[in-house]
């Protein structure tokens, strides 16, 4: 389904939301009702693909919106999707239905949605008492509450610094042309969206306030959500162990590609070569940190800005002049012409679809 970004309410995000649960419960009775024929399997991906379809408008438009009732209905909406998207694992009636199926009745693509959705039944707790695969049902459900909300906590969280006439050695006139107004006159504002604090933490010339920065880079909203994160981590732990994982890294591993032996595997290998060339350049970012603060010890604040200042010094490269080359459009002809020719499609403007800011540009994709 299409959704209307330009309009949306908290109203129609709250319609839309309902609309898309009670389509796809359709779906789950048509395939509780197929009694292990193979189409089991299709009205359950069908049912999934309602609910990810719906995904696209209210909790997408949760984290960029510009009216905060759209984005706070958008939140709801996410965490009404996520709970429903985790309980329905959850049903038995599912796992029967599911199990009933006969894997060599089916191919190809549904042959490895059938492994997928017994695996997640699985992982549900179907070969778990009662009692437990309720505790897990519960502990699920938190879950989704604590992320929603800790995700929420850090997009409606605004801080930053203001830079006055004297703080600004070393950035680009690009930059300081691209910040708003402080909170008083003559200053600058640098947020902690990225589009600033990068090329801040990468360009400033004020030690000092790249720490600063740094620092409330990386507390956004933790009175708030020290606690969420917290609970989270006990809540995912007790999950792992009620399904007999060793800890939570690898039950998120076992959806993924690779296992827990690849991975660990991998990472004995590429450990020691990596360690080694990280402390070569440490070192050489050392040399230059103590040529402008004697004695200082290198720092987090540190890594972007003088590994920006050894690009230039040793590979003559400044991001800055680079940028002159690659201009908003000429950038995204360029992003269209590489995955047009990859993936075998094209894109064409759509300046007549709705979106919800007048920044944003629609495109159609075309196989």
């Amino acid at each position: 389904m299409r959704y209307d970004l330009s309009s949306a309410t908290s109203d129609s995000i709250e319609l839309a939301t309902a609309a898309a649960i009670t389509e796809a419960e359709r779906h789950v009775t048509a395939a509780v009702a197929a009694d292990g024929d193979p189409s089991t399997v299709h009205h359950l991906d069908e049912a999934m693909r309602v609910v990810l379809d719906a995904g696209g408008y209210g909790p997408f438009l949760m984290h960029g919106d510009p009216d905060e009732s759209v984005r706070d209905a958008g939140a709801a909406a996410a965490e009404t999707l996520g709970k429903w998207t985790s309980d329905l694992v959850f049903r038995r009636e599912i796992f029967e239905a599911v199990s009933a199926v006969d894997p060599s009745a089916v191919t190809g693509l549904e042959a490895r949605s059938l492994d997928e959705w017994r695996r997640d039944l699985r992982r549900a707790g179907h070969e778990l008492s009662a009692e437990d695969r309720e505790t897990l049902r519960g502990l699920r459900t938190r879950l989704i509450e604590l992320e929603i909300a800790f995700s929420k906590n850090i997009a409606d969280f605004s801080d930053g610094i203001d830079l006055g006439p004297d703080d600004r050695a070393g950035l680009p006139g690009s930059l300081l042309e691209s910040l708003p107004e402080g909170s008083t006159d003559g200053t600058l504002r640098v947020t902690l969206d990225y589009p600033a604090y990068t090329p801040f933490m990468q360009q400033s010339a004020r030690r000092d306030l790249r720490q600063t920065l740094q620092y409330k880079f990386y507390n956004q909203a933790v009175d708030t959500n020290r606690p969420l994160l917290e609970e989270a981590i006990e809540v995912r732990t007790h999950i792992a162990d009620l399904l007999g994982y060793d800890d939570w890294a690898e039950h998120q591993l076992e959806t993924e590609m690779a296992d827990s032996g690849a991975v660990e595997e991998m990472y004995r290998s590429i450990v020691p070569g990596l360690t080694a060339r990280a402390r070569h350049e440490k070192a050489a970012l050392e040399t230059m940190l103590h040529a402008d603060a004697p004695g200082a010890v290198l720092s987090a604040w540190d890594w972007a800005y003088y590994d920006t200042q050894q690009a230039k010094a040793d590979f003559g490269v400044d991001q800055n002049e680079i940028a002159e080359y690659f201009p908003l459009e000429t950038t995204i002809d360029g992003m269209f012409e590489i995955t047009g020719t990859v993936f075998g499609i094209r894109y064409e403007p759509a300046p007549d679809e709705p979106v919800w800011h007048d920044d944003v540009r629609a495109y159609r994709v075309i196989d």
